[in-house]
């Protein structure tokens, strides 16, 4: 049986929603400078929902490799392979011949799921002017989900195969610490690298897999008030993160906790009234499609930009479809 659907929160697509629309408000320039935390909530996000399914069998000796990696391929690779085949297609006609060497160079790093290392090397940093017109910048974060896939389930069961189960909390707690100090470290030696770089990611999927463990475990049973606030500080923080934070700031790092605590406390607070309006089903219906309006909405924003159609109008035309 498929556990995913045993442990659906509607609430969880809902903050899904909330997460693409922060990124597109970003992108298409509405008010939101900060608006790229969107992606370190669908990291937390990503992080507790593989956990939450991989952690009992893990434990219960039926997690399959082959069939965990199977099952993300058939979830991700159908919707992306379309949006890659129309999107080179069309800007076949558009892009420069340079341009189109670069996002054709790109698409094969995606099929390699190293697309963020690509981007990395040939554009430099997410923000640099160059790669605000790569028709496929937005895979990035595709990239440090898919390498997070990966290595994962080795380290999850070389912990609970090398600690005892009491002490699982305390070695995951120093785990988030250290990838955290290392996050920081990264964007000191290099902002570029430590942006597009799942090393530097690693603390906020670790994270959401964190809280999928507690669940598991029955550790975080927190009363109905208390969840209430928690899930009102984890709104604000990531409003606030998106709000506050811009291009100029050092990011990941320290700066990425903000967003990251703010999708944790929601996820740990199923019953709090955050959750009750994220499961609101015009919300969840939005959640539902994230990923394919993450997946178009930046192609067709570039396309924009690079044949000079990036007006008001035309933004909000684009939204709307």
């Amino acid at each position: 049986m498929d556990v995913s659907k045993l442990n659906y929160r509607s609430d969880l697509d809902g903050l899904r929603a909330m997460a693409v629309l922060i990124v597109i408000f970003n992108h298409f320039k509405i008010c939101l400078s900060g608006g790229f935390v969107g992606v370190d909530v669908f990291f937390v996000i990503s992080g507790f929902v593989i956990t939450l399914g991989m952690y009992p069998n893990i434990i219960n000796n039926q997690f399959k490799f082959g069939h965990f990696w199977i099952r993300r391929i058939k979830r991700l690779m159908p919707a992306l392979f379309l949006v890659l085949f129309s999107s080179t297609l069309v800007f076949s006609f558009l892009l420069t011949p340079l341009d189109l060497k670069l996002a054709l160079e790109n698409v094969i790093a995606i099929n390699f799921s190293v697309s963020n290392f690509y981007l990395w090397t040939k554009y430099g940093g997410y923000f640099s002017d160059n790669a605000q017109e790569a028709p496929f910048l937005h895979t990035w974060s595709l990239a440090v989900e898919e390498q997070y896939y990966i290595v994962w389930p080795f380290i999850l069961i070389f912990i609970l195969k090398t600690f005892k189960k009491n002490q699982l909390s305390i070695v995951l707690l120093l785990a988030f610490l250290f990838s955290l100090y290392i996050s920081q470290k990264g964007v000191e030696k290099s902002i570029a690298g430590a942006y597009f770089l799942m090393p530097t990611r690693f603390f906020e999927l670790l994270s959401g897999s964190w809280i999928a463990i507690l669940f598991n475990q029955h550790k975080l049973l927190i009363n109905h008030k208390l969840q209430h606030i928690l899930s009102i500080a984890g709104l604000l923080f990531i409003i606030g993160s998106a709000y506050y934070l811009n291009a100029e700031h050092e990011f990941p790092g320290y700066n990425a906790l903000l967003p990251v605590l703010g999708a944790s406390l929601i996820i740990m607070s199923p019953s709090g009234i955050t959750s009750k309006l994220l499961s609101l089903k015009s919300i969840v219906f939005i959640g539902n499609i994230s990923y394919s309006l993450y997946l178009w909405h930046w192609p067709i924003l570039v396309g924009l930009v690079y044949t000079q159609n990036d007006t008001v109008l035309n933004k909000v035309i684009a939204l709307l479809i």
